[in-house]
């Protein structure tokens, strides 16, 4: 699941070709296995929502979420390989 808080990005398929237009407050759910590249050519704020199956969550250590970031890196840097 990928939140647009600020700015404007479009989805992109395999083929490099838009899917979608995200702005402020859109939301776009991707279902498992479903390939797709955010692009955005100013800086834009995203929250990516990641979900487990209850069989893989239960397999994995317990953690905390962290949402720390150096100092010295803009929280406009490219998060999306």
């Amino acid at each position: 699941m990928w939140y647009v808080i600020r700015g404007r990005c479009r989805m992109l398929g395999p083929d490099g070709s838009v899917r979608h237009r995200l702005g402020d407050n859109d939301l776009a759910l991707v279902p498992p296995g479903v390939e797709v590249k955010l692009s955005a050519t100013d800086i834009t704020h995203l929250l990516a929502i990641v979900t487990l199956s209850d069989t893989v969550a239960r397999s994995l250590p317990p953690r905390l979420p962290c949402m720390e970031f150096p100092a010295d890196e803009p929280l406009g840097r490219d998060i999306v390989r």
